[in-house]
């Protein structure tokens, strides 16, 4: 179902009339206090260091920028920034454009507040990851878990990790199926955008619906066994909003990094707004 009409103050989708409650058109020269950099963290890429760090993140002319560079020693810097705020269901969207070109990883998407320190189990929403090779965007819904904490409930005990990807040694992650979708020109700004409610996830790509998850259908779960994803999401778990340009794409085989003439990409963002269901 796509949007019907997609005004500043009200979208419509279906029956579902949505009121703006939420605005950050990223006005003035500085980042306003409603957002705070995510902790510096280092990762390595195809040998290369690449650091989290938002040296080079800002604001101008209503633009977020999370930009990029290569410094002296070889070091790449990226950069992540998240709200202070934290949303649940609602519609959520953004104006933006990705970085051009191969070896970036991109990202608009939503996390449950803490750490998998002190809580660990999170649910994270992606309303859009980018991988540049084959200009591809995909949505995701994910759960991560610390596998040996006490405080795992049962069903991720239990769960047959057989399928789960291994991100660090101490960390695993499941993930639900989804469907990529094409992005035919990234050289331009694009509205990405989500509908959360308590009975699915519905992604669009320019007003554009290409994805939808119910968590049931007919009363039943459309897929056994997975319940106990959709809990936090039905529930309405609150998440921080989150935008990042991370500088180095381990599944991008054929351009892990940017190449040398390419260094120094954005993320621009024009704006994000958060919607609540009229009457809510």
């Amino acid at each position: 179902m796509d949007i019907k009409n997609n005004e500043k103050s009200v979208v419509t989708i279906g029956d579902n009339t949505y009121l703006l409650d939420y605005s950050e058109e990223f006005e003035g020269e500085e980042l306003s206090d409603r957002w705070m950099n995510n902790p510096i963290y280092e990762r390595t890429v195809a040998g290369k260091t690449s650091i989290v760090d938002n040296i080079n993140t800002g604001v101008s002319n209503g633009v977020l920028r999370v930009g990029s560079s290569l410094d002296e020693n070889g070091v790449y810097h990226g950069g992540e920034i998240l709200t202070t705020d934290i949303f649940s269901h609602g519609y959520f969207e953004s104006k933006l454009k990705v970085p051009s070109g191969d070896g970036y990883f991109p990202a608009f998407w939503g996390k449950m507040p803490g750490t998998l320190a002190t809580e660990p189990v999170k649910n994270e929403i992606d309303f859009f990851e980018f991988y540049g090779t084959d200009k591809r965007h995909y949505p995701g819904i994910h759960t991560w878990f610390v596998p040996e904490s006490d405080k795992l409930p049962e069903w991720i005990k239990n769960r047959d990790r057989s399928n789960t990807d291994v991100v660090k040694k101490d960390q695993f992650v499941f993930a639900l199926p989804y469907k990529p979708v094409e992005l035919n020109d990234s050289s331009v700004y694009h509205i990405f955008s989500c509908e959360w409610t308590k009975e699915k996830l519905a992604f669009y790509l320019d007003g554009n619906m290409y994805f939808e998850r119910k968590f049931k259908a007919d009363g039943k779960w459309v897929r056994a066994g997975e319940e106990n994803y959709y809990t936090a999401l039905i529930e309405g778990s609150p998440i921080h909003i989150y935008f990042s340009n991370l500088v180095g794409q381990e599944s991008n085989k054929l351009q892990p990094l940017p190449k040398d003439d390419n260094i120094g990409q954005a993320l621009e963002v024009e704006y994000f707004r958060y919607y609540k269901l009229a009457g809510k």
